[in-house]
């Protein structure tokens, strides 16, 4: 009699951890998905937020160069396609550095389909790469809660910051001299001074659906590495 009490004592400690253990990948199946959802109801919030198409309106602050220019940029988009892509346009060409924020990421080809704000840092169809004289290397990301919201802590910088750019073998060393916010109607007009290589950081601001935010940076050093 005692050998079935116990017997009947062990099935339901059985039965009990196997319920519990049911249970305990139930919930971490259902939280999974949960936090998927809202992942990917952030990158279509964040998406429909972020500009397709942006008119640049490139301002000069040195009084001595005049040529001004208008400029059209393409917010690369989810609807990107080349049939015949090879690996090679997946690759990072070069990478991104801001320590203030710890930021480190690497970036592809303006003719990568892989250019995309809800997959990189994304370059704009009307940016100079870093080395090209007094050219303007321009980077757009989201901002927000989502693993792909690559600029969500840019709000954090100040004038003076450092940022590097690692391109061809180049570390190029920006400082940051000017942020501002832009309302979202569609054009962004950038304010630098026109005789220096800059690069400009363009995302959404932080707390605020109707602006975006640009952060101007100046080149100050180039260094082989």
């Amino acid at each position: 009699m005692l050998k079935n009490k116990n017997n009947k004592t062990i099935n339901i400690i059985g039965i009990l951890l196997i319920t519990f253990g049911i249970g305990l990948l139930s919930y971490n199946y259902i939280n999974t998905k949960i936090n998927y959802a809202y992942d990917y109801m952030n990158i279509k919030l964040m998406d429909s937020e972020m500009p397709r198409e942006v008119n640049v309106e490139d301002e000069v602050l040195n009084n001595e160069v005049e040529n001004n220019q208008n400029e059209n940029i393409n917010v690369p988009n989810n609807n990107t396609s080349n049939n015949n892509q090879n690996n090679n346009q997946n690759k990072y060409i070069g990478t991104l550095e801001i320590p203030r924020i710890s930021l480190k990421r690497g970036f592809v080809s303006k003719d990568s389909s892989a250019n995309n704000v809800n997959k990189n840092i994304a370059i704009m169809s009307a940016s100079d790469y870093p080395d090209k004289p007094n050219g303007n290397f321009i980077l757009a990301a989201h901002s927000g809660n989502s693993s792909i919201a690559y600029f969500k802590n840019l709000y954090k910088l100040e004038k003076n910051d450092l940022a590097y750019i690692y391109y061809n073998n180049i570390k190029y060393t920006y400082l940051i001299t000017n942020i501002y916010t832009q309302p979202k109607v569609g054009k962004v007009k950038i304010y630098r001074d026109k005789s220096k290589k800059s690069l400009t950081l363009i995302t959404c601001t932080k707390n605020d659906s109707t602006t975006q935010t640009i952060y101007i940076a100046e080149l100050i050093k180039e260094e082989n590495v």
